[in-house]
């Protein structure tokens, strides 16, 4: 009996110390990333054309850019996937190869890495584009010069600064699909169009974002003055400390959460899509991004819930429910 008590005892005190531990843990305030976030100050859900509105027109493409830009008023934000050329040229494709876009599910894969920018242009990139509205493919037949004569040829990255330079106020998310020395080569070489002074304001209006937690850290550790979003594993940890409620012990070096509404790892899935994950990163002044959201219910629920941004394929169809 004396010894039953003994346990009871020592294990009151520890669940007396756990609580106290919880209580001061929760007095300490939240340490912020930065103490202003400019993809924070907007009233309404920005709205984020994923590769340029994939739904409404051949991804990463000219073509699409121009519409979201220069034909509506409601985007806010592009994101663009980036690769690098044989020639060391920054093209704007997300896969590692064309094929899906470019060419028959038979034909021999085409690499970005193992070609030339002006091989790759010779390429219509809108050739398997389906039309969601009349289910057809529109840009099939088109000849190169017709493909590149409506904007459906591969498009560097110095081309998208050049031409939407002077365009509207528009923001990038800048993902960097690479890993390792490859991604961190193109954080260095995104840097160096930064350094041009013709590009220069475009470095305060993109979010350089990667799933390779070892491209972000090179990120922050070399450019502290670049804003960063993080996809990958390093989000969970953060997540996991908001889930535990000891959100002051967990120090994030991020901008931003770009987050899917959920994650499966192993047996455990993750609700990333909760009010209290957005208030707690919102105190640490990160944005939180949710991706790729294509259905409306799921669009209603983030903007009830006060996401700041929503990456979608269709941003008209998000556009409407923003009134905008």
């Amino acid at each position: 009996m004396r010894k039953l008590k003994k346990i009871f005892k020592i294990f009151s005190i520890i669940i007396l110390c756990l609580c106290l531990f919880w209580i001061v843990v929760n007095l300490i305030p939240v340490k912020k990333v930065v103490e202003e976030n400019p993809w924070l100050m907007s009233e309404k859900t920005l709205i984020s054309a994923h590769r340029g509105g994939s739904n409404l027109n051949p991804e990463n493409t000219e073509k699409a850019f121009d519409y979201v830009i220069f034909d509506t008023t409601y985007t806010d934000i592009i994101e663009i996937d980036i690769r690098l050329t044989k020639d060391n040229v920054i093209v704007i494709n997300h896969d590692s190869d064309i094929n899906d876009m470019a060419l028959d599910e038979n034909a021999e894969n085409i690499n970005i890495e193992s070609h030339t920018y002006e091989e790759l242009r010779q390429y219509n990139l809108g050739r398997n584009f389906v039309d969601k509205n009349s289910n057809t493919t529109p840009y099939l037949n088109y000849s190169i010069e017709e493909a590149k004569e409506e904007g459906l040829c591969i498009m560097s990255l110095e081309n998208f600064f050049s031409k939407y330079n002077n365009a509207r106020d528009i923001k990038l998310l800048l993902e960097i699909k690479e890993e390792g020395e490859k991604g961190n080569n193109l954080v260095d070489m995104a840097q160096e169009l930064f350094k041009q002074e013709k590009y220069s304001w475009w470095q305060d209006r993109t979010m350089i974002i990667s799933f390779e937690d070892d491209v972000i850290d090179y990120t922050i550790e070399k450019y502290p003055q670049q804003f960063v979003g993080a996809l990958g594993y390093k989000i969970v940890a953060e997540v996991a400390f908001q889930k535990l409620n000891l959100n002051s012990l967990y120090k994030a070096n991020y901008h931003s959460l770009q987050l899917p509404l959920s994650k499966k790892i192993g047996p455990i899935t993750i609700n990333f899509a909760t009010k209290e994950m957005i208030k707690m990163a919102h105190a640490r002044n990160q944005t939180v991004a949710y991706w790729t959201i294509n259905n409306q219910e799921d669009m209603k629920m983030l903007i009830e819930y006060g996401a700041d941004i929503i990456t979608t394929d269709s941003p008209d169809v998000l556009a409407k429910l923003l009134n905008k």
